[in-house]
């Protein structure tokens, strides 16, 4: 066995201020971690560099400083833009930019620039835009679809096909009111 000396977190010296030779009013917790530090100050340390890293990679491939992302979060209300539920907490909120105009501004559509960026939407939104290529057409029928599914014209034509069979009393009756029901145009834009 060695006599070496134990190491201690130097982020808890600099805290109580110790001076070398002088000793330390509380116990000092081990550094297992690089620096030398306690598993405390480590987690510190390492979130520190995560959100500097971060910062450098949203300067680096979108031009958006640190102040400009803050305030943007800020105009979305602290969440992301499209769900408004994910906060960025576990996982930080994607920039989101614009491929087509990356294509127009003359640059790797990969990356963007502070004219490219739309705002900040979390993983699975983010993910949503992409898989649909950014069409908004694809968004407008999924919203009409959402508002007044196929489903609820089959009920309302067969409860129709059903009440004039009932009225008219015989099977050609209600054919001809159910075929006319049928021809009713059933557009999105009846619906919305």
């Amino acid at each position: 066995m060695s006599s070496a000396r134990p190491r201690h977190c130097k982020d808890c010296l600099a805290e109580i201020a110790v001076r070398p030779g002088q000793k330390p009013p509380v116990k000092l917790r081990p550094a297992p971690h690089p620096g030398p530090r306690c598993v405390t100050h480590h987690r510190v340390e390492a979130l520190r560099r995560k959100q500097a890293a971060q910062e450098r990679r949203r300067e680096q491939f979108y031009g958006l400083s640190a102040e400009e992302h803050t305030a943007l979060l800020g105009l979305q209300g602290g969440a992301c833009a499209i769900c408004q539920k994910a906060r960025g907490v576990r996982r930080a909120l994607a920039v989101d930019h614009d491929h087509a105009a990356a294509r127009d501004h003359d640059h790797d559509e990969d990356k963007g620039c502070r004219l490219c960026v739309r705002g900040l939407l979390c993983k699975r939104c983010n993910r949503l835009l992409g898989d649909y290529r950014d069409d908004p057409a694809v968004f407008e029928r999924a919203a009409a679809y959402l508002r007044w599914p196929p489903m609820a014209d089959l009920r309302i034509r067969s409860a129709s096909a059903r009440s004039a069979k009932g009225a008219g009393g015989s099977p050609s009756a209600g054919a001809g009111s159910s075929a006319a029901g049928a021809s009713a145009p059933a557009t999105s834009g009846e619906r919305t």
